[in-house]
């Protein structure tokens, strides 16, 4: 080689240099013969590069020797690609590694998923897995729409809108009248804050709360109207059940409170403990 490479020992437990005979660190006293973990370090040093025919010491950039005429570049090239197969020999086992985990996680993902969407097709009278591509169910989301359809969204579960049985599509559904909705309610959160801190009228702070607290509600609503495949509900029906179940779950709620007694801290400080969250 026509660059000499000047191989070191570094102290697994230190990081102090060695030489090539030291069986001990000499500044930790670190046993490093045999050592598995002991690492090297590979110098290179524009001084340490010799001709490999006449050993003549030569600068960085020659391309011959100035004593033999030597050609250096394919004798570089060839030192070059070793130091680069060493290094990659050295870090194959490691990008193995990290492939294999990542591969078995997307399969776990991938499992986990599956089984998921079968316990909730098993609810429908089907035992197959679920074939459900979110990229694809959510790529009207993006898109520019009409005003008429999303009149036609609206207007679905109606004596005359609704599709009959051998209509319904067998493909999953592409909402996004509820980005829409989301949207909608976020700018108008945004402005009642404006209007509570910076002209510090109090009388939009009742409106921030009722608003914060729909934006994700209601949009989750109409996502899952949309999803129906079937048509057969109309958006009344889904209001309805939303606010009036919305108000019974809560004094049912307030019903399992007089039977149930939480601890001191939760009285406290309205905190719930585990033992609070479990009962």
């Amino acid at each position: 080689d026509n660059l000499t490479v000047g191989i070191k020992l570094i102290c697994s437990n230190c990081g102090a240099h060695l030489e090539k005979d030291d069986k001990f660190c000499v500044n930790c006293g670190q046993s490093v013969f045999n050592n598995p973990k002991t690492k090297t370090e590979h110098n290179f040093n524009s001084q340490d590069r010799q001709c490999p025919k006449c050993h003549k010491v030569v600068n960085v950039d020659d391309k011959f020797c100035i004593n033999c005429g030597h050609s250096l570049q394919q004798t570089l090239s060839n030192s070059n690609d070793n130091i680069a197969s060493h290094t990659y020999s050295n870090t194959k086992p490691e990008i193995e590694n990290e492939t294999a985990d990542h591969i078995r996680l997307t399969e776990e993902a991938k499992h986990l998923f599956n089984n998921t969407t079968k316990s909730i097709g098993r609810l429908a009278g089907n035992d197959e897995s679920l074939k459900l591509n979110l990229r694809d169910m959510f790529s009207e989301v993006f898109k520019s729409h009409t005003k008429d359809e999303a009149d036609d969204v609206f207007i679905a579960g109606t004596k005359r809108t609704t599709p009959h049985i051998n209509e319904v599509s067998e493909e999953w559904g592409r909402p996004w009248v509820f980005s829409r909705v989301f949207l909608a309610l976020g700018i108008t959160f945004l402005a009642l804050w404006i209007l509570t801190n910076i002209f510090d009228n109090a009388n939009a702070i009742p409106g921030m709360i009722f608003i914060g607290a729909l934006l994700v509600p209601i949009s989750g609503l109409i996502f899952f109207f949309e999803s129906n495949a079937f048509k057969n509900i109309s958006i009344f029906d889904v209001m309805r059940m939303f606010f009036i179940g919305g108000v019974l779950s809560l004094i049912s709620t307030m019903i399992l409170y007089q039977f149930v007694t939480f601890s001191t801290e939760s009285q406290y400080y309205g905190i719930m403990t585990i033992t609070d969250a479990f009962i």
